[in-house]
């Protein structure tokens, strides 16, 4: 896995929840002390907190029809949440969201896979980026913390 670390974050005027980032990995490849897998897939935690701004115009969250399992459609949880959390990319060289598609999250009490991730920018004059992060909500059923 790799090592992600926040390299890039709003200090100042931006307020948010603060929650668990998991990525996948594989156990050969991790040190990480807290591990949870969904669907026969391992995450473990990036080991930083990531913080976490709804974006629901007051709207607590939306129901809506998903797909949490495989060929099983039920109405459940969507949010919109925003973060300004980065990481250096070595390959593209360029900052990105430390949120990716799939990527698992846990914030306001409740685990989230992450849909899709926007970025806006803002110029002031440096560049700063405010990441739009579509969350669906996991049943606790579904997700299992493993012991390290």
């Amino acid at each position: 896995m790799q090592n992600y670390r926040i390299e890039k974050r709003i200090p100042f005027g931006f307020r948010g929840d603060w929650g668990k980032l998991y990525k996948k990995y594989t156990y050969s490849d991790t040190t990480a002390l807290e591990v949870v897998s969904l669907k026969k897939q391992s995450y473990a935690d990036i080991g930083a907190d990531v913080q976490f701004k709804p974006l629901d115009d007051g709207i607590a969250s939306k129901k809506m029809p998903t797909e949490p399992l495989e060929n099983r459609i039920k109405k459940s949880e969507y949010r919109i949440v925003q973060t300004t959390d980065a990481y250096f990319n070595d390959r593209k060289k360029e900052y990105e969201c430390i949120v990716e598609v799939g990527d698992i999250v846990k914030v306001f009490g409740s685990y989230w896979v992450a849909d899709s991730v926007d970025e806006k920018c803002v110029y002031t004059p440096a560049k700063q980026s405010f990441y739009d992060i579509g969350l669906k909500i996991i049943e606790e059923n579904f997700i299992e913390k493993e012991v390290k």
